[in-house]
């Protein structure tokens, strides 16, 4: 078996069982290592934030991992892992195993909630009806040529299609903006660059659905790391892929975390200097998804250069490939999708 414990992880004999009894299984059973690795963190994010130590909590080990996989079935939308199945394989019952998967849950979506804080505001993305309205031009705009239709479902096959668990509207919206405002369709254009170029000129839309879009078009998804310091009383981060500084208008009440941010930002006006504000969402990403996250990055870095003859930039690359990030990010805290 391949080693499934680091040295920061410090479990208890009682623990450990139920760990190897739970990767045994998924091994034997012919289950990925990425699905080995989810179930893994099913286990230790439970342990990481359950109230009480003690090692009488888990004698029945049957029962713990029996819990941890259908948990890990519910995650991956996989009908098998079911109750029924699972009580027969360990010799529990399903009524238990159903009782014991629902604490593992709830304990593991209390601690995800302490440790990776939302600071942005979904409800607030579409400032009005007209905006609104707006945005949904731009998406039927993408249906009047063979061209774009097949680039988004290009998109929509490769990050929506193959999920065992339906997008949440979140996510949803960030997927078409991915699609129409970051990637490029037409050389170095996006959807809404050539969207935007047709209807300025004319008197299709008002200044504010106009100041919207163009809003739109200048958003950027990416990865940001916070500085202490607040510039003109917007906390300062430094966008990891591009290099710059934003100034992101967040709640001056709100305590700014130290570290890595991630999420989408827009100008709060269309003018050069100019404040950001979250978009759909800005997640605070904990110090161990930090590390998971880079070495997940590094590898997507690299396949994308080398589909590119061995260049590529950051932001050309964020650019590409957000919704990526999104993914592994609603895969690695499932509670906040």
């Amino acid at each position: 078996m391949r080693e499934v414990f680091t040295q920061e992880t410090k479990l208890t004999s009682p623990q450990e069982k139920v760990l190897k009894l739970v990767l045994t299984w998924l091994e034997r059973q012919g289950f990925s290592e990425e699905d080995c690795q989810k179930a893994k963190d099913l286990w230790l994010g439970y342990l990481k934030n359950m109230d009480s130590s003690s090692d009488r909590a888990f004698e029945n080990a049957n029962l713990w991992a029996a819990a941890v996989l259908y948990l890990l079935g519910k995650q991956r939308g996989d009908q098998g892992l079911n109750l029924s199945y699972l009580a027969l394989a360990f010799d529990v019952s399903t009524t238990r195993i159903s009782v014991q998967g629902e604490k593992i849950a709830q304990t593991i979506k209390q601690g995800t909630r302490d440790s990776a804080v939302n600071l942005g505001k979904f409800k607030n993305f579409f400032p009005s009806e007209q905006a609104a309205k707006a945005f949904h031009e731009l998406i039927t705009y993408t249906q009047r040529s063979e061209q774009w239709m097949a680039d988004l479902a290009m998109v929509f096959e490769e990050f929506m299609l193959q999920e065992p668990v339906p997008l949440s509207l979140d996510l949803l919206l960030e997927l078409l903006l991915f699609a129409t405002c970051d990637r490029r369709a037409a050389g170095d254009k996006s959807i809404i660059d050539l969207f935007l170029e047709e209807n300025e000129a004319k008197a299709v839309f008002g200044d504010e659905e106009l100041t919207f879009l163009r809003r739109l078009r200048a958003s950027r998804f990416s990865l940001f790391q916070s500085e202490p310091l607040r510039q003109k009383d917007c906390p300062t981060f430094i966008d990891i892929f591009r290099g710059d500084k934003l100034s992101i208008d967040l709640d001056k009440d709100f305590p700014v975390p130290a570290g890595i941010m991630m999420g989408r930002v827009l100008p709060v006006t269309t003018g050069e200097d100019h404040c950001w504000q979250p978009g759909i969402y800005l997640y605070a990403i904990p110090p161990a998804g930090v590390d998971e996250l880079e070495m997940t990055a590094k590898r997507w870095f690299w396949q994308y250069s080398v589909a590119h003859q061995g260049w590529a930039t950051g932001e050309a690359f964020i650019r590409e490939n957000g919704f990526r990030f999104c993914r592994w990010y609603r895969d690695r805290y499932p509670a906040l999708r």
